[in-house]
């Protein structure tokens, strides 16, 4: 057997395997690409969000595999478009700077290198078309080449004649091109072979082309530039300009990844591309995360199209009507949290559950500063965890869970919320009255609360298959963690898989892929998701210690004894607020897809907007975060610069004592740096204001 999700790059991929590995349920991405719009589009999407496989399943060589020559001419008739697929590299772009030439000569260069590689590409595409469906015959070849040897501002050879000559002349061009800029290091100027004005071929060829062939009269040439971020500023801003004064029959594509704009600008007295006018725009990550129920549909026909094509077929006992039941029922089910907490209870031999053990010793230690809450001695410890005590476990720990928030209060008697909370507990467990204490946390903090115990428990990471991480595994579960970046997906079933393959497993069997497997697979996908972030050296180590910073604290405050907020892996601050380096590594993060920019939101004062920031679900495995994001954490503009802009770690040590220190007993007062966050920030919450009452 091989794994079907081997292959995770759509660069990886060729033609054919584009073409069978392609999904797009109710066609809804072709249709929003509008590949016969002359107004360009933009198309935003992070690393693996699906841009390259978009683009190349709509280029003319793709379309003639799908639909063959002898429906090529009714199917470009009827969607009225040829793509042609142009991918940026950084090899591509390095080859534009420095050295000796002036900045100014390189742009020029950069411009007539790329007018003769995109004229190629169309010209290419057109004599493909033009012979695949036999429309030689149909013009005249000598009037057409005459016209096209106008395109240049000096008289051509008389060797140009036909369409075969014209295209020779110019690959000979480049050529001679890319030879005096790869010796540009060793000279101080570059002569170009050929005299072209900006646009001349790009937009040129195309419109001699539709003059005079009737098969390509009304047919849009859609120039998919692919990569973008990999071109500089400077080479970006000639592209701009192209777009801005783009000419029918020609438009363009723009796929990049977030940020991977670097400028808008363009020559014409730096006036920036407008959206709406200019361009419009598709963020393909919004796009894919909104449509919750519409991408896991994509994602889930996605993964059965992989197995059809590597099993060359459906799996034994597979068909159309089954595979989706099928793929579910191949990897083996975890037990739930309760079901393992019950087995580690029991392994125990009863006695008190930790939970509960933890609350008793906290209580003890600061039994001097409790006498005003009603707790006098050691036998009314004792009293209140005999309130708390039940024999469902979750109740038994939401019932800590409240207990914790009456301690923080400090506005009741500890004692009688005791007894409040056992009748609560009691009532609850009953009937599952909605009105209790314990279903209004359970509402919230339901999930919260299961993790907690496997944690209390040490079932944590050394628990393998039988701890937390089984929290983790399954296909839904794992759409869910990628969060519409379909390569985060591939990439954890191509672990997943792997290791299964590893143990001898057979993964098309019901159960046939163990959890010890799907587990494995997810951590390493994890690690390899923070690992493969393409991040500029200079901000490497910064974005990766941020990254690994803001998911501790978060994982600190989720797991602290009376977490405020519910599923938490989010935190909102003020970006106006933040030292440029501070943002500069946030923005770094978010590029990655690392971190994800949900909708922007009030401060919890009714002050100004904050950036509402959530750390990607694949990180989560590795910080035992929720998938789902809920609520979040307040970081100040001091708080981000130790996290995400400071090599000490020191700094960032203290903040998250500060911030441990508020959610844990004895609840005591935080230092004056996190107190100092209203100076800082002009946005204190609630939770602050309590905290400087005691």
């Amino acid at each position: 057997m091989t794994n079907p999700f081997q292959l995770t790059r759509a660069a990886d991929l060729d033609d054919d395997q584009i073409n069978q590995l392609w999904v797009d349920p109710g066609n809804k991405l072709s249709e929003m690409l509008r590949p016969s719009s002359p107004l360009p589009m933009i198309i935003l999407g992070g690393r693996g969000s699906g841009k390259t496989h978009l683009v190349r399943y709509h280029s003319y060589a793709l379309q003639r595999r799908v639909h063959g020559k002898e429906h090529l001419l009714a199917r470009v008739r009827d969607c009225k478009y040829l793509g042609i697929v142009f991918r940026c590299t950084g090899l591509h772009a390095s080859r534009f700077s420095k050295k000796r030439v002036p900045e100014a000569q390189w742009h020029d260069l950069f411009g007539l290198h790329l007018e003769l590689t995109l004229g190629q590409l169309l010209l290419n595409t057109a004599i493909d078309f033009i012979d695949d469906v036999g429309a030689r015959a149909t013009f005249s070849e000598e009037i057409l080449v005459e016209s096209l040897r106008g395109l240049f501002d000096k008289p051509l050879g008389p060797e140009v004649r036909d369409l075969n000559g014209f295209r020779a002349f110019i690959q000979t061009q480049q050529r001679n091109l890319d030879h005096q800029i790869g010796m540009a290091s060793f000279r101080r100027s570059i002569e170009p072979p050929v005299t072209v004005r900006h646009g001349q071929l790009i937009f040129g060829i195309p419109q001699k082309l539709c003059e005079h062939v009737p098969c390509l009269k009304g047919i849009m040439f859609t120039l998919f530039i692919d990569e973008y971020e990999h071109f500089f500023a400077d080479l970006q801003k000639h592209v701009n300009t192209l777009i801005r004064e783009r000419e029918n029959p020609v438009t363009f594509k723009i796929g990049a990844r977030p940020h991977g704009m670097h400028t808008y600008q363009t020559w014409g007295g730096n006036e920036e591309l407008k959206q709406g006018s200019d361009y419009e725009l598709m963020n393909l990550d919004a796009l894919l995360r909104e449509a919750k129920t519409e991408y896991k549909v994509f994602a889930l026909e996605l993964c059965l199209k992989r197995i059809r094509f590597s099993a060359n077929g459906w799996p034994a006992g597979w068909n159309e009507v089954n595979a989706e039941e099928r793929l579910r029922q191949s990897f083996e089910p975890s037990k739930t949290p309760e079901e393992l907490v019950a087995e580690k209870l029991k392994q125990r031999g009863g006695g008190t559950a930790p939970w509960l053990e933890k609350l008793e010793d906290y209580l003890i230690k600061d039994l001097g500063n409790l006498v005003k809450l009603g707790i006098k001695s050691k036998d009314d410890v004792t009293t209140i965890i005999n309130h708390l005590r039940c024999n469902d476990p979750l109740i038994e720990k939401t019932s800590s869970f409240i207990f914790y928030h009456a301690w923080r209060d400090r506005k009741k008697n500890l004692l009688e919320a005791a007894i409040e909370i056992a009748n609560s507990a009691i009532e609850y467990a009953a009937s599952k009255d909605p009105n209790t204490d314990h279903a209004k946390k359970l509402g919230h903090f339901r999930d919260d609360m299961r993790d907690q115990m496997l944690l209390d428990l040490n079932l944590d990471r050394q628990a393998g298959a039988n701890g937390i991480l089984s929290r983790y595994v399954g296909i839904d579960a794992w759409i869910t963690m990628s969060d519409g970046i379909i390569r985060n997906l591939i990439s954890t079933l191509k672990g997943v898989y792997g290791w299964a393959l590893f143990n001898g497993e057979d993964i098309y069997a019901a159960n046939g892929i163990s959890l010890a497997a799907q587990i494995r697979g997810v951590e390493e996908a994890s690690v390899w998701f923070v690992k493969d972030a393409s991040v500029l050296e200079s901000d490497r180590g910064k974005v990766d210690a941020g990254m690994r910073r803001v998911a501790e604290l978060l994982r600190q405050v989720r797991f602290s004894r009376k977490p405020t907020e519910c599923s938490l892996c989010r935190f909102s601050v003020d970006l106006n607020t933040l030292e440029p380096a501070t943002k500069k590594i946030i923005q770094a993060a978010e590029m990655w897809s690392l971190l994800i920019r949900d909708q922007d939101r009030r401060s919890r004062n009714g002050g100004k907007d904050v950036a509402l920031f959530r750390v990607n679900p694949l990180v989560s495995p590795s910080f035992y975060l929720p998938v789902s994001a809920r609520g979040n954490i307040d970081l100040s503009a001091e708080e981000c610069t130790a996290i995400f802009d400071t090599v000490e770690e020191g700094k960032f040590k203290q903040i998250e004592r500060d911030w441990v220190n508020r959610y844990n007993p004895p609840f005591s007062r935080v230092t004056g740096k996190r107190i100092g966050r209203k100076k800082a920030t002009g946005d204190t919450t609630k939770e602050d204001d309590e905290l400087l009452l005691f």
